[in-house]
C-alpha cells in the first residue's frame, strides 16, 4: 500500500563540506539523486501519481533503473526521500 506524496517530502542531497578525496563519489551520489528527482517529478506531474506505489510502476514503466540496476519499488523511493529529508537545510537541493 503506498503512502500519499507530498512536493514538500522531495528534496535532493548537496554536499558541499565533503573532504576533498570524497567529492567525487559525493557528486555521483548528488547526480543520481538529481536525475531521480526530475524523474520523480515528471512521472508525478505527467502520470498524476499520488502514492509511491504509482510512482514506483511508472518509473519502472519508463525503464529507470537505480544505481544497482533494479527496478524501484514504494519502499526504495520512500528510503530515499526519507535520506533527503534528513539533510540539513544547508544541504539540501530545492
Amino acid at each position: 500500500m503506498g503512502c500519499c506524496v507530498s512536493w514538500c517530502v522531495l528534496f535532493l542531497m548537496t554536499n558541499r563540506n565533503s573532504i576533498p578525496h570524497m567529492e567525487l563519489k559525493m557528486n555521483r551520489n548528488k547526480e543520481q539523486n538529481q536525475k531521480v528527482f526530475i524523474q520523480m517529478y515528471r512521472t508525478v506531474e505527467t502520470h498524476h501519481c499520488t502514492t509511491y506505489d504509482e510512482i514506483a510502476e511508472a518509473l519502472n514503466a519508463q525503464g529507470v533503473l537505480n544505481t544497482t540496476g533494479e527496478p524501484y519499488s514504494a519502499g526504495n523511493l520512500r528510503n530515499m526521500v526519507s535520506r533527503w529529508n534528513k539533510e540539513t537545510e544547508d544541504n539540501d537541493f530545492r
